[in-house]
């Protein structure tokens, strides 16, 4: 029996590759004899580095950043031989021609939510200025394509925070510099210095799978405010100091204010946009690009059995990606899948298909403080209770 173990991240709970883990050790003790292929998912967030780097053979710089909250912090880049990518890959980056090294960075890593307690998650003082930083010492690598995934951020900074790491200089109305610039600094901004100090840079793609425009009922605010630590009532306020510090950034770059309808350009809070204006990076399906990088399609038809999930299983993961992009390619095959998650909306089980076993490994009653602690116990447990 050929075994898939393909998790994504139990947010707040597990990583992956921890999800991955837990579920690898129970089938080894249970049945010794099964060939266990594991294969930690991502689509631009947490993990993002690790596990690309390690599916196409590269190698690892750790160096000091500052979090979204800065604070020094580790963060890792991967370095990878461009010729270790399939040619799928190439075309999905639109590898400039000649490219030796790729450059993967994961803004998680040093601008991540999940880096930050509950009560330190207030998007008005949080910074991306790490990711520029993680950026800047890719551009050390000497790498030919620089490859940025922008999930499970912590800042809606419009990105100014990454522009200060590489360079980028704020001035108030007074003509004295901003430092450390965060959204409640907004407020004080008269212009943006793109050019003076900025850090040269090789071409950039950012993986999203995140369409929504900055500003506006569907905008970066709107959608991922609460998360990031802002309440209701704030969020027309940071919506208007985004939308005006959105036209000075158009102003520098010399790009038209309607670019802040660009797809994408409200994900990660606005980092898409600015990179974009700043560097001409451009964006990537994520977790198009995932897939064919870690050779999912394969892996699936040369499983006899899956087993996938991540924290929680709603109406947002019907979208092609993640763990229910392989539901749907292993349907298509008519392999056996079995889908465990922390918690699982009751309308996504009408559409499950038949192939498809799901369950939730949170018993009814128990606290979510008490689960996010125990994910690992409680993830072997169901999956021990069901192969037994």
């Amino acid at each position: 029996m050929k075994v898939l173990v393909a998790f994504d991240k139990f947010k707040d709970c597990l990583t992956a590759k921890e999800a991955c883990s837990a579920a690898t050790e129970v089938i080894q003790r249970l049945r010794p004899d099964w060939e266990l292929e594991a294969c930690p998912l991502t689509d631009g967030g947490e993990g993002f580095c690790e596990i690309l780097t390690s599916a196409a053979g590269g190698v690892f710089r750790h160096v000091r950043v500052l979090n979204a909250r800065f604070r020094e912090t580790q963060a890792c880049l991967g370095i990878i031989e461009a010729k270790n990518l399939s040619d799928t890959v190439h075309r999905l980056l639109q590898t400039p021609d000649n490219t030796k090294l790729v450059a993967v960075v994961e803004m998680a890593q040093a601008s991540g939510l999940q880096q930050l307690a509950l009560p330190e998650r207030n998007a008005w003082a949080c910074s991306s200025c790490g990711t520029g930083q993680l950026l800047r010492e890719a551009c050390q690598t000497n790498a030919d394509l620089i490859l940025l995934g922008i999930g499970g951020s912590a800042t809606n900074d419009l990105g100014l925070g990454a522009l200060e790491g590489l360079g980028a200089e704020f001035i108030t109305r007074k003509g004295e510099s901003l430092s450390r610039i965060t959204p409640s600094q907004f407020d004080q901004l008269a212009q943006i210095d793109l050019h003076s100090n900025f850090v040269p840079m090789p071409e950039t793609r950012i993986a999203c799978d995140v369409d929504n425009p900055l500003l506006g009922p569907t905008g970066a605010t709107a959608n991922y405010g609460v998360q990031k630590g802002l309440d209701e009532t704030e969020l027309p306020v940071m919506d208007a100091l985004m939308e005006k510090t959105a036209k000075l950034l158009c102003l520098a770059s010399g790009a038209k204010e309607t670019v802040v309808n660009l797809p994408g350009a409200g994900a990660a809070g606005g980092i898409g946009l600015a990179l974009h204006l700043s560097l001409g990076a451009s964006f990537v399906p994520g977790f198009a690009l995932v897939k064919e990088w870690l050779g999912l399609k394969r892996k699936i038809q040369d499983a006899d059995l899956i087993l996938t999930g991540e924290g929680r299983l709603d109406e947002s993961s019907l979208c092609g990606k993640g763990p229910w992009a392989i539901v749907e390619e292993a349907a298509h095959t008519g392999k056996s899948v079995q889908f465990y998650s922390g918690s699982i909306a009751r309308s996504v089980q009408n559409v499950m298909p038949k192939e498809v076993y799901a369950c939730s490994i949170t018993p009814p009653g128990l606290e979510l403080k008490v689960a996010l602690v125990e994910g690992a116990n409680l993830l072997g447990k169901a999956i021990s209770k069901h192969l037994r």
